[in-house]
């Protein structure tokens, strides 16, 4: 759904919204008549910044990068002691695996067209999914983070093993090839595969295959039991920032588990696209988007106006991340967080604006309100319409309304409370109006619903 005419067309499923979850995926699509030449206006763009540092409604750290040269480079992250902070990019990392894989191929260790079969039979019609289908989210293999155990692993170290007995008991959602539907169990699957085609460990491969190439320092698998000095913390927005979960690194694996810089980020994206990792054949097989799903080999299509950008987006606790990179322009962009009450493709719009020249918003930050206990607990209870997919509930605790979706395993998201009856999650441009006492939600996000409430 396209906000207004410079805003971002979220292909976000409603579920989707109400899951900070990890590697939280959604495409935006930049809608704008302009965006021909480069002329970055890095005075607006230093506004924009400062408006969000100030208010601290975001912490992280963002570049542009053009014909391999820093053009634009924004540290807001919270503590300014740290020059160099070093991120979670989430499913950023989908692209590293994807390219691991490619490399694979290379060197003759396996083909996109083998049968998970051959590594693993015992995975639901496992003779009839590929390599290839597990790189386009094109299996039917069910996305372990939308599942209800999701939780109760997620923050603890896991095997192989033990992993892939879960995902033996998986039944397909639909066959084989026939649509895209985004799976996180398919990239650590595919982790697995890497690590018994080149024998080795998957960090060992991310190192050999990427990281030395590109002569990167600060890129490799995160360790959720001790950081790297200037490795950042997560945080969440309650009514306070509050720190997030800390999702152990053999759980996403491939899917999720790599740390990184902005700069090194966009180091890897030129690289790659310039063929310093792959070869043309290969890259040309990344870039090959197919079927509905507008996704290739570990890449999502970013437009932005007549441009195309090829990247991707994540998120793993309390970290978001994107990384897009235009090759006719060799622009590559990258904004990575560790903290975010803001919209976060309000923010890559604006990056990419600044550097075309083009216009865009400087943001007016509305300070959010305590709302008091007896107010709140009217709200407490599920809401939902003919009309509306899904149902909705809602919470009151320590003076936090909490919702999540009545669908699979969801992880509650707190809302922030701009009036004693409306309320918003700032991240999706979720915006939430109470009426009746309580009555009567209606919901907003791009589109208007009305709900009622059911209990």
């Amino acid at each position: 759904m396209i906000l207004d005419r410079y805003s971002v067309c979220i292909t976000i499923s409603i579920e989707v919204f109400i899951k900070v979850i990890l590697f939280v995926t959604f495409i935006f699509c930049l809608s704008c008549q302009f965006g021909q030449e480069s002329n970055i206006n890095t005075e607006k763009l230093d506004k924009f910044f400062a408006v969000l540092e100030n208010k601290k409604v975001v912490s992280g750290s963002a570049i542009l990068v053009k014909d391999g040269k820093s053009i634009y480079n924004k540290n807001y992250n919270f503590d300014k002691n740290n020059k160099n902070p070093i991120y979670r990019i989430g499913s950023v990392s989908k692209i590293y695996t994807a390219t691991i894989i490619l490399k694979l191929e290379e060197e003759g260790k396996l083909k996109l067209s083998d049968k998970l079969s051959l590594y693993y039979p015992k995975i639901d019609k496992a003779d009839k999914i590929t390599i290839e289908d597990l790189l386009r989210h094109r299996t039917g293999i069910p996305n372990m983070t939308d599942l209800a155990d999701y939780k109760e692993y997620s923050q603890t170290p896991q095997s192989e093993s033990q992993m892939m007995e879960r995902f033996y008991r998986y039944q397909l959602e639909f066959m084989p090839g026939e649509k895209y539907e985004y799976s996180n169990t398919g990239y650590v699957i595919l982790s697995y595969i890497a690590q018994k085609a080149g024998n080795d460990t998957y960090a060992n491969l991310l190192t050999s295959y990427i990281v030395n190439p590109l002569s990167l320092q600060e890129t490799f698998v995160y360790d959720a039991k001790s950081r790297r000095s200037n490795e950042v913390t997560s945080y969440f927005k309650r009514a306070n920032w509050e720190e997030a979960t800390n999702t152990h690194q053999n759980v996403p694996l491939g899917a999720g588990a790599i740390a990184s810089t902005p700069l090194e980020v966009a180091t890897f994206l030129r690289g790659l696209f310039r063929e310093k990792i792959i070869n043309s054949s290969s890259l040309k097989k990344m870039k090959e988007f197919i079927g509905e799903g507008e996704y290739g080999l570990g890449l999502m299509k970013f437009p932005y106006a007549d441009k195309y950008f090829f990247g991707h987006t994540g998120g793993v606790d309390g970290y978001a991340s994107i990384a897009a990179y235009n090759i006719e322009d060799d622009i590559a962009m990258v904004n990575l967080t560790n903290a975010l009450s803001f919209n976060f493709n309000d923010m890559s719009l604006a990056l990419l604006a600044g550097f075309y020249g083009d216009d865009f918003d400087i943001p007016v930050i509305q300070e959010s309100i305590l709302v008091k206990k007896e107010i709140l607990d009217q709200y407490n209870g599920t809401y939902g319409s003919n009309d509306f997919p899904i149902k909705l509930t809602f919470r009151n605790e320590d003076g936090v309304l909490l919702g999540e979706a009545s669908s699979d395993a969801q992880n509650e998201i707190p809302f922030e409370a701009f009036s004693n009856t409306i309320f918003k999650f700032q991240r999706a441009h979720i915006k939430l109006e109470f009426k009746d006492n309580g009555e009567i939600l209606i919901f907003t996000q791009g589109e208007e619903f009305t709900l009622k409430k059911l209990n």
